[in-house]
Order: C-alpha cells, then structure tokens, then sequence
C-alpha cells in the first residue's frame, strides 16, 4: 500500500529526528562551562588591584588576573598569573611566564604538541599588557593588540587535573589592565584532554532517551508501511 501525504509528512518529521540522534556526540567526556566566568567576562580590575578566576568554583582559587602600577617608573601592567595548580600553555621557548596563541582543534591534554608546554612553577609576574601596548607573555605567544585568540589551560580540582581552553580578547586599554577572559571550558573528567573549541557537553539523559525514542518510532513505522 503506498503511503498517504499524511503518513509521507510523518516520515519526513521522524526522519529529522532520526538524523539529529545519528548527530548526538559520543559519551567520551563531558565539556564544561566555567560559570565564573560571567557574560561580560571577566579581566584585571581597571584601578590597582587584582580579581582571582576560581575555573570551576570548587573554592581554589586557579589564576589571578591583576593591574600593576609601579608608579617610580610610571609603568602599569595587565598579569594573568598561576594560583596553585593553575598553569597557562606557554610557548616552548618561553622561560618566564608567557601564554601560547592555540589554533582551534588544538589538544589540550597530559601531552602538548611541540611547540607548547606547561610551566613546571607558578608564573607570578606574566604580563599581558604593558603600557597599553602587548607584554612580554604574549608577545611570546604571538598576540598583538586587538586579537581575539584561544588560549589553553589546566587546573585542579579535588587534587586531580583538569584541561580546559578559553577564548582571551587583548584590547590594550584600560592601561594595567586590557584583556579580557570571554568563556572558558573545562573537560570535567580528570586527566582527559579537551580540543580547542569543544562547547558542548553531552546531551541530558532525558535528551537521548528523545532522539532515541524518535529513532525506534520511525524505524517501528517504516516496518509497519512494509507489511501493509
């Protein structure tokens, strides 16, 4: 028997489902938001002083984001600095601070490729911006004023590891401040590496079961058309 308009409609309407299922990301980690970081981001104070990014607000605090002024040589610096087990991916070559600029689909993980690494200390004076102007850690990365890049990171958390990236915006003003964090994410399993770029974390359970009751409704049907 060949399908009614209505019973082609239903098909097209199941098959959508079917295909978003298909879509859903494998279980292998789960991609977390750092909810520290608010819509309007977060960056060094404007005036002297500094704010702390707590990763995934377990209460240690990861880095630290200050406006320096040393005021006997009128200069003023915008430092994103390790706290604890906080650590910044560093260019290779960077012996002091420093903050790679990561293309997207770059892994972030227990193994970095080569030309990256992390600082075996804590990096207390990693300067961003420097009279306005790049400092000395990204300019080791190859960041310039007005970049909008990717940066990766690690932390911990329950004395465990963790691998994260976020997207940094280096605007130069305010002086002794003039960059901003604009998201972070977090791979929430420990010691697993994240992908620069990775948003989205896997789909609530109540979700699958959806897509995949949709799955098993169009397949039902379709067996149904079959024998009619």
């Amino acid at each position: 028997m060949n399908p009614s308009p209505h019973d082609r409609s239903l098909t097209s309407k199941l098959s959508a489902v079917a295909a978003t299922a298909v879509l859903v990301p494998a279980a292998s980690g789960a991609v977390t938001l750092s909810r520290t970081i608010t819509p309007s981001g977060i960056a060094a104070p404007t005036a002297p002083g500094s704010v702390v990014w707590d990763v995934d607000n377990d209460g240690m605090d990861d880095f630290q984001l200050e406006h320096s002024a040393i005021t006997f040589i009128s200069a003023t610096f915008g430092l994103f600095d390790d706290q604890n087990g906080g650590r910044l991916v560093a260019p290779t070559g960077a012996t002091l601070g420093g903050i790679a600029k990561l293309p997207d689909g770059a892994t972030v993980g227990p193994v970095l490729g080569p030309a990256y690494k992390f600082h075996a200390n804590v990096q207390s004076f990693n300067s961003i911006t420097y009279k306005g102007a790049v400092g000395v850690g990204a300019a080791a990365g190859g960041w310039k004023v007005g970049d909008v890049g990717n940066f990766g990171f690690k932390f911990e958390s329950g004395g465990q590891e963790h691998f994260g990236w976020g997207k940094l915006a280096l605007m130069g003003t305010p002086k002794g401040a003039g960059f901003q964090i604009q998201e972070a994410y977090y791979e929430a399993q420990p010691g697993q590496a994240i992908q620069v770029g990775a948003t989205s974390p896997i789909p609530e359970p109540s979700s699958l079961a959806l897509l995949a009751a949709g799955a098993a409704g169009l397949a039902c049907y379709r067996r149904r058309l079959q024998k009619d």
